[in-house]
């Protein structure tokens, strides 16, 4: 089928599977990797009929440490409470301000930027949300050699309190 550009507002992929860390694992077990087979191809510059529209894809398939289908991994504890927040998406390079500035990665200086600035009225998440915006918005502007650059985060998490500053 073909897309025309305004048919679809958004796109939504269900993926249900089994997997393990290294990939979801397709019906004739052939291991695809959720980024790298399936997320990456829907990028603007791949995909530009979807280009700055929602794309959501939600994966529900094991993330054990040990390949195959029926291996268990043992935990200690449930990780419940627990937020992992990536710089850059997997398979990307976490950027850094190349001028003499000191200002560091944009990722942290984001981070502390926006937490001094609403550290008393938003939560965790609405932070990340920001500092998000704040790394779409400078990837999209060009350094001074003229490279066109772009990093946004990624995150995990089992949090399911507000957490403020």
């Amino acid at each position: 089928m073909e897309l025309q550009e305004k048919q679809y507002s958004s796109f939504l992929f269900f993926i249900n599977s089994h997997g393990h860390y290294n990939g979801i694992v397709m019906s004739d077990g052939v291991v695809k990797d959720l980024w790298v087979d399936f997320v990456y191809p829907f990028r603007d510059s791949e995909f530009p009929e979807f280009q700055s529209k929602p794309k959501i894809f939600i994966s529900n398939a094991c993330l054990k440490f040990k390949a195959g289908r029926r291996a268990e991994t043992k935990v200690d504890g449930p990780t419940r409470d627990i937020m992992v927040w990536y710089s850059c998406m997997p398979g990307y390079t976490s950027l850094r301000n190349p001028s003499e500035d000191g200002q560091g990665s944009w990722f942290i200086y984001f981070l502390i930027e926006t937490i001094m600035q609403h550290y008393d009225k938003y939560h965790l998440a609405q932070i990340m949300r920001r500092v998000h915006e704040k790394q779409d918005k400078r990837s999209r502007e060009e350094y001074p050699n003229g490279v066109q650059k772009y990093q946004c985060g990624h995150f995990l998490t089992g949090l399911f309190k507000k957490f403020y500053f």
